[in-house]
C-alpha cells in the first residue's frame, strides 16, 4: 500500500476523497449553467414581448375595425336583398 501522504491524494472511497469534490463541482457548474440559460431565455422572451406589444395592439385594432366594416357591409347587402355585382340572393353569398 502506498503511504497516505502521496501525491495521488486520499484513497478512493474514503471520506476525504477528492473524486467526490470534483464531481460535485462539475454538478454545480452544470446547474449554474442551466440556471443562466433559463434566465437568459426568460429575459429574452420578456424583452421580445415588450418590443412587439405595440405592433400586436395595432394589429388587433385593425382586425376589430375590419370585422366591424364586414358586419356593416353584410348587413347592408342583406337589407337590399341582392348583390349589386352578381345579382345573387343572400343565401348564395359566400362568407
Amino acid at each position: 500500500m502506498p503511504p497516505r501522504g502521496s501525491a495521488r491524494g486520499p484513497w478512493p472511497g474514503s471520506a476525504a476523497s477528492w473524486r467526490y469534490a470534483a464531481q460535485s463541482s462539475v454538478t454545480l457548474e452544470v446547474s449554474v449553467g442551466v440556471l443562466l440559460v433559463c434566465l437568459g431565455l426568460l429575459l429574452g422572451s420578456t424583452w421580445t414581448i415588450q418590443a412587439l406589444q405595440a405592433r400586436f395592439r395595432r394589429l388587433a385594432l385593425e382586425r376589430r375595425r375590419l370585422n366591424a366594416e364586414w358586419l356593416a357591409l353584410r348587413a347592408a347587402l342583406q337589407r337590399r336583398g341582392r348583390c349589386r355585382r352578381c345579382g345573387a340572393p343572400p343565401s348564395e353569398w359566400r362568407d
